[in-house]
């Protein structure tokens, strides 16, 4: 669902994308989250994996 609400704001905008993502319940923290940190989104399908040390 998040990936989805992603791509609708790359191409409708954020605004958008927020009511897009609040009509499908998505927790407002996350949404928050995602759409103001795109850099610290998790890669998908990948779920509980902690980051690799260097």
């Amino acid at each position: 669902m998040i990936e989805h609400g992603l791509a609708v704001q790359g191409i409708a905008g954020p605004s958008v994308a927020y009511r897009f993502l609040l009509q499908r319940r998505v927790p407002l923290a996350i949404i928050r989250r995602v759409m103001a940190s795109p850099s610290e989104q998790r890669q998908a399908g990948v779920v509980g994996l902690a980051p690799e040390s260097r």
